[in-house]
């Protein structure tokens, strides 16, 4: 019957980035997505325009792009009240 239908493990605990797009409102969560989209394509303008990836302009793009996401990932996921 339908317990064919339901996955046999449970699945893994959801990512704090996924709970907190999920916790919002869509409206909400547009400047995030809008914020995001706009790293998206810096970096693929970026990605097309520039192929050697060895140079240091690439290093440093690459470099500070990884940077710029993990700044955004922090301050989606980080609880504002948390802060001292």
């Amino acid at each position: 019957g339908l317990s064919l239908l339901r996955p046999a493990v449970d699945s893994a605990p959801e990512n704090q980035l996924v709970k907190i797009f999920r916790a919002n409102a869509a409206v909400d969560n547009c400047l995030l997505v809008a914020a995001g989209l706009m790293f998206g394509d810096i970096y693929l303008g970026f990605w097309l325009a520039q192929q050697p990836i060895l140079s240091l302009p690439s290093i440093v793009f690459y470099g500070s792009a990884g940077l710029a996401f993990i700044a955004w990932e922090s301050t989606v996921t980080t609880d504002p009240g948390a802060i001292p």
